[in-house]
């Protein structure tokens, strides 16, 4: 019995130790937010940093490559021969979309992915 109430009044303490975290450190909105940006752009205003920032200078060849890599499982190389297969029997597209399957994922209806 005496382990009981030293274990509630435990609980007790670290409920209102973590209430007392949480009105402290809630973040505040600077600005309304515009529904439209997107949460990159949300991140960055909070004062995150971009792990995978978008490259400032695409090259278009390389874009073309990584393409065929995803789609083909290969590609031609700057020099003009051809790269190895990715895999023996899949390439990329074999498990993943290239184009958006369904208009609202939330809903879930086999038949219509079908057609």
């Amino acid at each position: 019995m005496k382990n009981l109430y030293l274990f509630s009044s435990v609980l007790i303490c670290a409920g209102l130790i973590s209430m007392n975290y949480l009105q402290e450190n809630t973040i505040q909105p600077s600005q309304t937010w515009d529904v439209n940006k997107s949460l990159a752009e949300l991140l960055q205003n909070l004062g995150d940093s971009l792990k995978n920032p978008i490259p400032q200078n695409l090259n278009s060849e390389l874009v073309k490559r990584g393409e065929e890599i995803i789609k083909f499982g290969k590609t031609t190389g700057p020099l003009g021969k051809s790269s190895k297969y990715i895999s023996k029997y899949y390439n990329c597209i074999s498990c993943h979309n290239t184009e958006i399957e369904a208009p609202n994922l939330k809903v879930s209806d086999p038949e219509t992915r079908l057609t």
